[in-house]
């Protein structure tokens, strides 16, 4: 006879695997499902199913506490139970304020109708009111299986219509199993030792106990705490509330009602024993004012405000310790910020369910923990995501293997690979990843830094190599749409350029600047060389102003598309051009002061990162900006990160030794 259909079977698995895919026993169950889905389909319409052996452990935060977590076949079993009886707790059962393992509820809602009921009973603060809170004694270990199987026989026989002897013996069995006698402990016997016997399946004497951690335990706890719940609500109604073994009392206050609460007290724990053998522990029972610290379920409610009780933020500030520790010696990875994102989501998650919004935002901005929220976007203090911008640098080895600006071009290689792995460092110290654009040899030279991807440019063989910025135009062809391309000699130290560079705009640049207040002599050389070019697009060599592109950064798709083509069709009209002199860059005029008259002709939105020009490392003086300064923004000018290379010796010793001794070796 069939009791159980396989599409019941079917349902209950699918419920059981909710959020549990990722676990090693779901895994493992699903590779097999249809089979041993049938396998156990037969077992229980034939009435030979047994539990499996549960896995045994014990969690010390926030405080001991043993579980046996079933075997998955297990867990399926479970829900079909509940599947099958949970419309009949929830519609004819279960009273509106048992909170426990219920759609809608749980202990937030549970500290939510407290504090409702505070201000309903007193009237939104107007009048004083008593709150009895109190908890059972060792709850799941003292409740009677004899006792739990009859109450759930009993509701079984008044609600079911159909199979419900097969549906009592399937209960019966889950019931009355005794786990801790068949269980397999994957810790050592160590970790019991400072949970008391008393809070230990393994030591219960009798037919007693129900193991925490099966969802079986917890839905047929509400339904044995029913005659209770009944007994309160009799006397106080809707002004008394339940999670499992936690209670509350709110009554007006009078001259005898702390009296009452008390011999109520009395009376409840008799009336508990009498009817589900279980004892209010006598030094969980507190009658607090409405003016008083309460704490229900983990949260305090004070002054008509809900926070998380201290041992919650003391946690989480742990938590942002451990890892301000752990990144003050090393960078980690995007992927190594999966754990902290999700563990520090899970704290800020909790804390958005109460009036927590002062308390979240001066943990965030605390400078103990800026190592740590650095590296992440910040929603309102509320929720952190990863970084989804990336960080592009490009290198072209031509230019350098010529020993542009007559710089020998093995100090040219080395320079530049210690400027990369400074302003990489920094970047990813920010959260961002950090990808490399590079013909075939600059690949292999760079190899040493920890890009995230390495990512081949092919610039065809005869392309003029005064030219030098086209490795980053052969990078921006393949950046996506909104990822920003910064030189090689830039470094962004600081949380809030990461902000402007996530922010609104079609085009980021690193500064608008006069090129003829910059280097007049570079600028008007270029201008005389490329005078007879028509460059068309609007664009002319008679505009000073221009915008610095040692950042640069696209989010308008029809802009990044005019500049490009533009580049390409100027870099053909040049090419017929003898080459120029030493101090001749006509790449400045087209990469700089073209942008700036492209996107004034289409109206664009161009931001420019710095309201003045560039810093040195080691200037004090006119060339030290004050927005680079506010900013913690370096650009090494070309020549002077030649000059200055101990300076960026010191900066990268400073930033990463390790990495440094490394580079040392390498290119010493």
């Amino acid at each position: 006879m069939e009791y159980v259909t396989y599409k019941e079977l079917y349902l209950a698995y699918e419920d059981c695997k909710k959020g549990k895919r990722s676990s090693y026993y779901c895994a493992e169950f699903e590779l097999h499902a249809p089979m041993e889905l049938y396998k156990l389909y037969v077992e229980l319409n034939k009435g030979t199913y047994k539990p499996s052996s549960s896995i045994a452990f014990v969690v010390h935060y926030p405080k001991d506490r043993e579980v046996f977590a079933a075997n998955f076949r297990d867990r399926i079993v479970h829900h079909l139970l509940i599947r099958r009886i949970n419309k009949y707790l929830e519609e004819r059962i279960f009273i509106e304020s048992n909170f426990a393992c219920r759609v809608g509820k749980g202990t937030f809602y549970g500290i939510k109708y407290l504090q409702e009921t505070i201000e309903r009973v007193s009237e939104n603060y107007t009048k004083k009111v008593d709150i009895l809170i109190f908890d059972y004694k060792n709850f799941f270990m003292s409740i009677d299986k004899d006792i739990m199987n009859e109450v759930v026989s009993e509701f079984l026989d008044e609600f079911l219509l159909t199979n419900v002897e097969f549906y009592q013996k399937l209960f019966e069995v889950v019931i009355l199993d005794k786990p801790q006698t068949h269980c397999i402990i994957k810790q050592d016997e160590s970790n019991w030792d400072p949970l008391p016997k008393h809070k230990s399946l393994r030591f219960v004497i009798g037919n007693l106990g129900m193991p925490i951690g099966n969802l079986t335990s917890q839905i047929l706890a509400s339904l044995y705490m029913t005659i209770v719940d009944r007994y309160c609500v009799k006397k106080y109604g809707k002004d008394y509330g339940r999670y499992v073994d936690d209670g509350f009392v709110v009554v007006l206050h009078t001259e005898t009602s702390i009296q009452e609460l008390k011999d109520f007290v009395v009376e409840l724990d008799q009336f508990s024993y009498e009817t589900r053998r279980i004892h209010i522990h006598p030094n969980k029972v507190h009658i607090k004012s409405e003016v008083d610290s309460i704490m229900f379920l983990g949260g305090m409610i004070k002054d008509g405000r809900k926070t998380p009780i201290r041992r919650t933020l003391n946690k989480f500030k742990s938590v942002l310790k451990y890892y301000s520790e752990e990144y003050s010696c090393s960078i980690p990875t995007q992927s190594e910020l999966e754990l902290p994102l999700q563990r520090l989501n899970s704290y800020l998650g909790y804390m958005r369910q109460f009036d927590t919004y002062r308390i979240r935002k001066s943990i965030v901005l605390n400078p103990k923990y800026e190592l740590v929220f650095n590296k992440f976007k910040i929603d309102n203090y509320g929720k952190v995501n990863l970084r989804t911008m990336r960080i592009a640098h490009s290198f072209w080895s031509l230019p350098c293997d010529n020993s542009r600006l007559d710089i020998p071009s093995s100090l040219q290689w080395r320079v530049n690979i210690y400027c990369a792995m400074i302003s990489v460092l920094y970047a990813k110290s920010f959260g961002y990843q950090v990808d490399f654009y590079g013909d075939e040899r600059a690949i292999r030279k760079f190899r040493m830094i920890p890009y995230d991807r390495f990512i081949e440019i092919k610039i065809p063989e005869g392309n003029p190599s005064f030219m030098w910025a086209q490795g980053k135009f052969y990078a921006m062809k393949q950046m996506s749409l909104g990822d920003v391309h910064i030189d090689i000699d830039v470094f962004m130290k600081s949380k809030e350029i990461y902000d402007i560079l996530e922010s609104k705009y079609d085009c980021i640049v690193q500064g608008l600047e006069d090129q003829f207040q910059t280097n007049a002599d570079t600028y008007g050389n270029a201008r005389q060389y490329l005078s007879s070019v028509n460059f068309g697009d609007g664009c002319n060599t008679d505009v000073d102003l221009a915008y610095n592109v040692g950042v640069i950064g696209f989010k308008s798709q029809k802009l990044k598309d005019i500049y490009l083509k533009h580049y390409f069709e100027s870099l053909e009209k040049i090419s017929h051009l003898n080459p120029p002199g030493k101090n001749i860059v006509p790449d400045l005029i087209i990469e700089q002061q073209h942008l700036y008259q492209l996107s004034n002709l289409g109206g664009f939105n161009v931001v420019p990162l710095l309201g003045a020009s560039t810093l040195n490392i080691g200037e004090k003086n006119e060339t030290l900006y004050e927005d680079a300064e506010r900013l913690k923004y370096q650009h090494v000018l070309s020549i002077f990160k030649y000059m200055q290379f101990d300076k960026l010796h010191d900066e990268l010793e400073r930033l990463d030794s390790r990495r440094c001794k490394v580079l040392d070796t390498i290119l010493r």
